[in-house]
C-alpha cells in the first residue's frame, strides 16, 4: 500500500476549478501547490502575483491562501520550465481542473503516480475547451465527469475513471457546474484510492465514439426551429451567462431574442406564461412552442 501522494493541482480562476479544490478539500489535505495562469488573457483581469491574498474571497487563490498552499502563476508559454515549481512542489500526482495550457511531456511524465486530468464531459465525446456548452447546443440529457490521463494532444489520454448525471431542464451553467464539480471531487479521491492500493486500471479511448468542439461562434446562437422546444429551451438556459443575444429564424421573420421563460410540447399553442411589461412571444419549433423574451425583430 502506497502512501497518500502529494498533489500539484492545475487549476484556473473560475467557479468549476474552484469547486473541485474546495471538495478536494474536504476529503483530501496533502495538496503540496495549486499552479494558476498568470496572464489577463485568461483571467480577464489584473492577476496579483505578489498578493494573491487580494483575489475575491471565493477564488482558487483566496482558498489556497486560507489553507497555506502555495500558488504558482505561470504564463501561457509552451516552453515555459516547470522544473523551479517541480523543485519546490515535489509532487507524486498531478491533476488538472480546467487548466487552459498544453502542458510539456516532461512535465506530465514527472510524478510517479502519473498526471490526469478532469474533464467535464464522458470522454471520448465532447472533446475541446468548453464542452458543457456544446452538451447544451446538443441537447444532451446526460453529462459527466472523465479523468483520464495527460498527453500531448488535449482529452486523448486513457480513461481512468469516469461518473455520469442528468441534465435536468432549465438547468443553468452554474447549476451543472456545480453538480460536475462534486462528481470530479469524488473521482479524484477514488483515484486516489487506486493509485495507493495499487488497483487502478485505464483503458484507451474509444476514437470512433471521438467528437472535438472548439469555442463557439456567432452562428451557434441561431436557433433553427427545427429543433424541439425542449432542447432550445435548455440550450438557452445553459449560455445564458455568455451574454449573446439568441437568433430565430421564422418563415416572415427573423425574432432576436435574450432570454426564454418556458416550453410545451405537443401541438397546441399555450398562452403565454409571463406576463408584465416583458415583450413575451410563444414561438412555434417542429414538436412544441417556445416562450421567449423578445429583444428586438425585424420583418
Amino acid at each position: 500500500m502506497l502512501n497518500p501522494p502529494g498533489i500539484l493541482l492545475f487549476a484556473m480562476e473560475g467557479l468549476y476549478s474552484r469547486l473541485c479544490l474546495e471538495n478536494l478539500m474536504l476529503s483530501y489535505s496533502n495538496i503540496r501547490g495549486i499552479v494558476l495562469p498568470s496572464h489577463s488573457s485568461i483571467t480577464h483581469k489584473p492577476y496579483p502575483e505578489k498578493d494573491i491574498s487580494v483575489l475575491n474571497p471565493a477564488s482558487v487563490g483566496s482558498l489556497a491562501v486560507h489553507r497555506k498552499i502555495p500558488v504558482y502563476p505561470v504564463d501561457s508559454d509552451r516552453h515555459y520550465d516547470y522544473r523551479d515549481i517541480l523543485s519546490k512542489a515535489k509532487p507524486e500526482l498531478i491533476i488538472l481542473a480546467g487548466f487552459p495550457y498544453r502542458l510539456p511531456a516532461s512535465l506530465f511524465n514527472y510524478p510517479r503516480s502519473g498526471a490526469y486530468n478532469v474533464h467535464p464531459s464522458l470522454l471520448p465525446a465532447y472533446r475541446g475547451p468548453v464542452p458543457l456548452f456544446w452538451q447544451f447546443y446538443f441537447g444532451e440529457a446526460t453529462s459527466g465527469i472523465t479523468l483520464h490521463k495527460i498527453e500531448e494532444t488535449f482529452d486523448t489520454g486513457d480513461i481512468a475513471l469516469q461518473d455520469k448525471t442528468a441534465l435536468y431542464d432549465g438547468i443553468s451553467s452554474k447549476g451543472a457546474t456545480v453538480i460536475l464539480a462534486g462528481l470530479a471531487a469524488g473521482l479524484i479521491q477514488n483515484l486516489i484510492e487506486g493509485i495507493c492500493s495499487g488497483t487502478l486500471n485505464t483503458h484507451k479511448q474509444d476514437e470512433s465514439a471521438s467528437s472535438y468542439y472548439g469555442w463557439p461562434d456567432v452562428g451557434v446562437f441561431t436557433i433553427p426551429v427545427s429543433w424541439n422546444a425542449r432542447r432550445a429551451y435548455n440550450f438557452i438556459c445553459g449560455t445564458r451567462h455568455w451574454n449573446h443575444a439568441y437568433r430565430i429564424v421564422l418563415d416572415d421573420r427573423e425574432v432576436v431574442i435574450k432570454d426564454t421563460c418556458g416550453y410545451s410540447e405537443g401541438s397546441e399553442k399555450p398562452a403565454t406564461m409571463n406576463g408584465g411589461n416583458e415583450n413575451v412571444e410563444v414561438l412555434p419549433f417542429s414538436n412544441g412552442y417556445l416562450q421567449v423574451i423578445v429583444q428586438g425583430a425585424s420583418d
